[in-house]
């Protein structure tokens, strides 16, 4: 290869390199998606770039918007409060809206929108899954108890004399949610297992913000007596995964069984990082795993 060739090459390659580059890294922007004289809040995003937000329109009312990565629509227009929208892998909707008499929730399902309760009570926290099951906190007259959509029926997930709140759901249907219930007026951390409902806790502290992945794994922050710790349940066994004299609280999960939550160093809150053995991501693919056993806990500043 003559020398004036190797350069012609090299050349090339140095530019074709640089496009590449150029094309690959620089086009990130920030696009702004609402531009107008009032609020614009909660955002919420899903796989495919789909957003949802509620604000407020000329009447002051909040209202339901979406944007499907090319346009925005808005999903609701009436004279109530609607707020708080949830959105699934699919694009559909769920959010809590106000009838003129009291909170309801409905359900876009990317074409049409249903309400999927109508009573003289308050629903509440809706959360929706990838399979467009729904579940929410509603109000009986007397206490809030769990429900559950699964696509064709509604099912209340329990009846009881104390409040059931905070549900989440996972991909498999699977619900959690705090309820005060156990031997005494605290709160507890509860699971819809598809066909029970076991009770992950009782004791004489409080347990909150329940997580739950979509191996059915279930995270909490649970008073031990003196300060909030960090709890996992793996389906089988409850494992307390922080000890010491701080709050932690705040736990995520993520379906490898990792966990994240903020915890007091003895200064200010820190970010810490649990990674499970190698050996916990090894279930049987559905609801509920093997044991789990501490590999590391990070912390991050």
């Amino acid at each position: 290869m003559t020398k004036p060739t190797r350069v012609i090459l090299v050349t090339a390659f140095v530019i074709f390199s640089v496009v590449f580059l150029i094309h690959s890294h620089v086009f990130a922007e920030i696009s702004r998606l609402t531009n107008n004289s009032y609020d614009d809040k909660y955002p919420q995003i899903n796989a495919e770039g789909y957003v949802v937000w509620h604000g407020s329109n000329d009447d002051n009312y909040d209202e339901i918007f979406i944007y499907d990565g090319t346009s925005t629509t808005q999903l609701t227009d009436n004279s109530y409060i609607d707020w708080y929208p949830q959105i699934n892998a699919g694009g559909c909707v769920v959010w809590s809206g106000h009838d003129g008499n009291d909170f309801e929730i409905f359900l876009y399902d990317g074409t049409t929108t249903a309400q999927l309760t109508n009573n003289s009570y308050d629903e509440e926290e809706s959360q929706i899954n990838d399979n467009g099951y729904v579940v929410w906190q509603g109000f009986d007259g007397a206490y809030y108890e769990i429900f559950l959509y699964d696509g064709k029926t509604t099912t209340q997930l329990t009846k009881n004399s104390y409040d059931d709140t905070c549900p989440q759901i996972n991909a498999g249907g699977y619900a959690v949610w705090c309820g005060y219930g156990g031997n005494d007026d605290t709160s507890e951390a509860f699971l819809y297992n598809g066909s029970a409902i076991p009770q992950l806790t009782d004791n004489s502290y409080g347990d909150y913000f329940t997580q739950i992945n979509d191996n059915g794994y279930v995270v909490w922050q649970g008073s031990d007596g003196n300060d909030y710790e960090i709890f996992l349940y793996d389906g089988k066994t409850t494992t307390q995964l922080t000890n010491n004299s701080y709050d932690d609280t705040l736990p995520q999960i993520n379906n490898n069984g990792y966990v994240v939550w903020q915890g007091v160093d003895g200064d200010d809150d820190e970010i810490f990082l649990y990674t499970p053995d190698d050996d916990d991501n090894d279930d049987d693919g559905g609801n509920g795993g093997g044991g789990c056993f501490i590999s590391t806990i990070s912390i991050f500043k």
